[in-house]
């Protein structure tokens, strides 16, 4: 081997060896800045999917206590429509307290509102038909928040429709209450 080429090979090898160790503290700021990009990406999914599952359970408890009302609220029907109201007032009274207490947790602005406007509207012991009608009416209000709290932002139906769907003679009602001069709904 000619002096030539060891002193070539021997400046390549440093030069290799230099140019590396140069390298070397590059090499590790990528690495650690992909790391940390790579670290933050993982942790903000995780967010995201912790997130989704806190959203999750919490439409879940939604779903169950706008269920609960609904239930009380078909009970009532059915109580008044087999003039059983008396009766079961109590009870219903007692499970509709129950169910504030949720809502004071899960329920939407709109839907609390719309409850809100529901109790203050309370009708008297010796109220109109009239006035027993636009009760029921700003309680199907309450439902339809519901619906629109639960994801229905876009429904159109009105009380009245959902008031149809329970009492079978609605419109024959309604029509009677205009010929009495009661059109306040």
């Amino acid at each position: 081997m000619s002096a030539d080429l060891a002193t070539t090979i021997i400046t390549v090898v440093i030069t290799a060896l230099i140019g590396y160790l140069f390298a070397i503290p590059q090499i590790k700021r990528q690495l650690e800045a992909d790391l940390k990009r790579e670290s933050e990406s993982i942790r903000q999914q995780f967010q995201a999917d912790l997130q989704k599952e806190y959203s999750s359970r919490f439409n879940e408890r939604k779903w169950e206590t706008y269920e609960h009302f609904a239930d009380i609220i078909r009970r009532l029907m059915e109580s008044i429509r087999n003039k059983r109201l008396q009766k079961k007032q109590p009870e219903i009274m007692e499970e509709l307290h129950s169910f504030t207490g949720k809502l004071w947790i899960v329920g939407g602005d709109n839907v609390i509102e719309a409850f809100n406007d529901w109790r203050k509207s309370a009708p008297s012991e010796d109220a109109d038909t009239s006035d027993k009608m636009q009760l029921l009416v700003k309680l199907m209000q309450i439902v339809i928040e519901m619906r629109k709290d639960l994801g229905y932002e876009s429904s159109i139906i009105t009380p009245e429709d959902l008031l149809r769907t329970f009492i079978n003679d609605f419109d024959k009602a309604m029509a009677q209450l205009k010929v009495r001069g009661k059109n306040s709904i």
